[in-house]
């Protein structure tokens, strides 16, 4: 596994004032979202694959997995429980429906992101010190769906994979991503990491006011944008930095460099 990088960002629009609050909320006391799978902008987030077919020899792990129940009774009641196993199984995945996920990236000059979720240039890329973040761990990139084996993955196991998998097609994107099963693991971790979920939760986590490093703000930005950001990082240490067209290729560069 790659070594986490020093920053990971999170691209923002600012066009809206919930989208302005939000980003003057990451930037002065580091708030961040964790969104749900059904939330995120690709409908096969968070899919499992059980495998199994209507055979005994196929179904074969789930009866072990069974235990005593599949040593008992005829064939047909064999392939009942077998059944009812794996549809255990399968309801237990459904409730990584309700997961905790925040969304990274691993580079602030990634121009298809700052067009797909920074309103094309006009919204900006907020740098997070990695250590303060819970776990940021990559996105692995496939061309099909995590297959779950029963007999050597258990659940959690199971949702973790299932996670931190993406199609192939979403790997310009280089996510990381901090992710929870559920609501109440996410809540006990942090708050055991000295991190701070807001009162009422509601998904969202207080990381620090040291938890940004700068703020990159989009070729495309207005000034009336520019104006707000500078009011939100007065009296931190969060640097403000402008992207702008690379005069030599396509993409974007910071200003200084």
């Amino acid at each position: 596994m790659k070594s986490t990088p020093p920053l990971l960002f999170k691209y923002k629009a600012f066009s809206t004032e919930f989208q302005r609050n939000a980003v003057e909320k990451m930037i002065k006391e580091g708030q961040v979202y964790f969104a749900k799978p059904s939330q995120l902008n690709d409908p096969f987030e968070a899919m499992p694959r059980v495998k199994a077919g209507k055979n005994h020899t196929a179904l074969k792990p789930y009866l072990e997995r069974a235990g005593d129940r599949a040593q008992q009774g005829s064939p047909a009641r064999r392939l009942q429980v077998a059944s009812e196993v794996r549809n255990q199984f399968e309801g237990q995945l459904e409730r990584f429906d309700d997961a905790c996920i925040l969304s990274l990236a691993e580079r602030h000059d990634n121009a298809l992101l700052w067009a797909h979720y920074a309103d094309n240039h006009r919204g900006v890329a907020i740098a997070f010190k990695s250590d303060w973040l819970p776990g940021p761990l990559p996105v692995r990139y496939a061309e099909k769906y995590p297959v779950f084996d029963f007999q050597a993955q258990d659940e959690d196991a199971a949702g973790i994979e299932l996670l931190f998998t993406k199609a192939k097609y979403w790997e310009y994107e280089e996510e990381w991503r901090v992710a929870f099963i559920e609501e109440d693991e996410a809540v006990k971790v942090m708050t055991g990491t000295g991190l701070t979920p807001t009162p009422q939760w509601e998904r969202l986590l207080n990381l620090s006011t040291e938890a940004v490093a700068a703020v990159y703000v989009g070729m495309n930005a207005s000034s009336d944008t520019i104006a707000a950001l500078r009011s939100f990082v007065k009296g931190t240490q969060v640097k403000l930095i402008r992207m702008v067209a690379d005069p030599d290729r396509y993409g974007v560069k910071t200003l200084r460099s």
